[in-house]
Formats: C-alpha cells, structure tokens, sequence
C-alpha cells in the first residue's frame, strides 16, 4: 500500500497510463476508469483518486481530457488522433 497521496497519485497515474499503453484508442470518464482501467484487485479505488491522477497525467502531457455535448468529461491518451478538439 502506498505511503502517501503523492506516492498513490503515482501508483495510479502508472496503472493508466499501462491500460492506455494496451488499449490506444481507450476514452472514458474518472467512474469508467476507476471501474475498468484500473486492476480489479483496485476496482473500488475513488472517482477523487482518479481525477488526481488524470490531472497529473494532463500535466504530464500523456492524458487528453476532452468535454462531451452533454457536460461531462471524457479522457484519453494524446496519441489517439481521434479525441482531438
């Protein structure tokens, strides 16, 4: 279990950035992620938890976060051409 929220942040930041790895063209929202992209083991992991480690990945330059018609948010890696704005 990790120590801290940062070293957490980290943890499923890299577990997203893995699914993302094996499913390129993936997009969902922070409940999507929590519940499929992340390992089952880990399923129950927050919404909060999740939109920390999106925004770092965003940060980072390896998430692109893309507003839907309908308001809400949906993410995915910037090498997928499709989600561009």
């Amino acid at each position: 279990m990790p120590k801290n929220d940062d070293e957490e942040n980290k943890v499923l930041a890299e577990q997203i950035i893995r699914y993302l790895d094996s499913h390129p063209e993936a997009a969902d929202g922070p409940e999507g992620i929590a519940m499929w992209w992340i390992p089952r083991q880990q399923h129950k992991e927050s919404v909060e938890k999740v939109n920390k480690a999106l925004d770092y990945l965003i940060d980072e330059g390896i998430v692109h976060k893309k507003r839907l018609h309908n308001g809400r948010f949906v993410y995915s890696s910037v090498k997928d051409k499709k989600m561009d704005d």
